[in-house]
């Protein structure tokens, strides 16, 4: 639970960092730092996310020796992605226009030092080693949260607040090779365990890649979307927005699939894979739960709390943007931590980046007919959504042992959503300012708590913590 409590925090560290950077450079400049970011977390995903999945899998104990495999791999692979950035060095302009050469350069930069402190934190994690994984990224967050402010603050410059994130990522990861690589490693009983090929690693990390990837390449197209149609200020509009939902899906999803695929795992090896199965329905009904709840809540609430999040220059179109966008983001949550697992578990992964194409082609299709009509995120919304909802239908079709949500638990939930709509409802019509809001949420919340555990909704009264970790 220590590792999972780190993660979370600094999920939530970084969604915070968003605001603050977004509040400090305004729309434009926030828009060619968002980009920059984006593509960078693009390039390490394509170049080396593969390392830190074979990490996670494979780096423990008793294979210390894979060290210098994965650090020899990380190497060729920033070769690679060089390589890459000089080959894509004549797209990036298109939405990053004139004079961004600096900008342009740290996407690279930004790929190689968080690629690096994703590996060796995924190797501190794989031996258990939670005091310093924690420590790892408290220096992270730490000088994330000092210096791209400061920056992004003295100058008002994108380029800036992104050289400061640079030198944060640097710093939090030689830290991290200091940790991981100080005194001597554990000398196992049984020896060294044989260590897996680079191939091995690729195959076992390949599908998972693919599928972040396109995922991730459909976000981009996003924000290109927005830079290239109406300039670098609705791209701040739409990537501040853009970031404000996923992370806010992604850290509590995240949060819960840690913790809730534990328990499949732990069933399944334990009680035999009906058992797992059967755990991984009531995860599925848990995550429909709470995720349906956050996206009604902030449809109900983001024009209220827009005064709140944004600087005047970000408000309105903010709250807009994020009503259009959540759908679809909350039905890209249910893909990763409702249906995911199912594939997961019965290690049947291929499936995973067929669902992400299909999303992809559909989102392509969607935008290739919103070409022939007025331009606005109305529509980039329902695209969104509709080529979501098609990827959650195909997934779940082809997931191993999946089942739809029963009849029974969906009357439950029903009434646990009226028990928080209803006060929301009452509240913002009684005053629509920002106390009422906050108001809103902490009632909404609380009438939604009562009404689940009430009702047992998915099980909830008869949750117990994991005995042990999986390993």
């Amino acid at each position: 639970m220590g590792m999972s409590a780190a993660f979370v925090l600094s999920a939530l560290v970084q969604f915070l960092l968003g605001l603050v950077v977004a509040w400090l450079l305004g729309p434009a400049e926030f828009g060619a730092y968002a980009l920059a970011v984006a593509a960078g977390i693009l390039l390490q995903t394509l170049c080396f996310e593969w390392l830190r999945l074979g990490a996670t899998r494979f780096f423990h104990a008793a294979a210390t020796r894979l060290r210098r495999r994965l650090v020899s791999a990380f190497l060729a692979s920033a070769l690679l992605a060089g390589l890459l950035a000089v080959l894509a060095w004549p797209l990036l302009p298109a939405p990053l226009p004139g004079g961004r050469l600096l900008l342009l350069a740290l996407v690279p930069g930004l790929a190689l030092a968080a690629g690096f402190l994703d590996l060796v934190a995924a190797m501190l994690r794989a031996r258990f080693r939670e005091a310093d994984y924690a420590r790892v990224l408290l220096v992270r967050n730490a000088l994330g949260i000092t210096l791209v402010p400061l920056a992004a603050g003295l100058t008002g410059k994108a380029e800036a607040a992104a050289l400061a994130l640079f030198a944060s990522l640097v710093a939090a990861a030689l830290a991290a090779w200091r940790l991981e690589t100080a005194g001597p490693d554990p000398v196992p009983e049984g020896g060294e365990a044989e260590m897996p090929s680079l191939g091995a690693l690729a195959g076992y990390s390949g599908p998972v890649v693919a599928t972040n990837l396109l995922y991730l390449a459909l976000f981009f197209a996003l924000r290109s979307w927005a830079a290239l149609t109406g300039g670098l200020a609705l791209a701040g509009q739409v990537s501040l927005a853009l970031d404000f939902v996923l992370k806010l899906f992604t850290t509590f999803g995240s949060a819960l699939d840690l913790w809730l695929f534990q328990r499949a795992v732990q069933a399944a090896r334990d009680e035999g894979p009906e058992a797992g199965q059967a755990q991984l329905h009531r995860n599925q009904e848990l995550v429909l739960s709470i995720l349906l709840a956050m996206a009604l809540g902030l449809l109900l609430v983001i024009e209220a709390l827009d005064v709140l999040l944004v600087r005047p220059d970000f408000r309105g179109l903010f709250a807009h943007a994020v009503m259009l966008l959540t759908p679809g983001i909350f039905l890209y949550a249910l893909i990763q931590y409702a249906v995911h697992p199912y594939a997961q578990l019965a290690q049947r992964t291929r499936s995973l980046p067929i669902t992400a194409l299909a999303v992809l082609a559909c989102a392509g299709a969607g935008g290739a007919v919103l070409v022939w009509l007025p331009p606005g995120l109305a529509g980039i919304g329902l695209v969104l959504a509709a080529a979501m909802a098609a990827g959650l239908l195909l997934l779940a079709a082809r997931s191993p042992g999946y089942q739809a949500p029963s009849p029974r638990f969906l009357g439950k939930l029903t009434v646990a959503i009226l028990a928080m709509v209803l006060p929301v409802a009452l509240v913002r019509q009684w005053d629509s300012g920002l106390l009422a809001a906050l108001a809103a949420i902490a009632l909404g919340a609380a009438g939604f708590a009562l009404a689940a555990w009430l009702l047992d909704l998915a099980g909830l009264r008869q949750i117990r913590l994991p005995r042990r970790a999986v390993s």
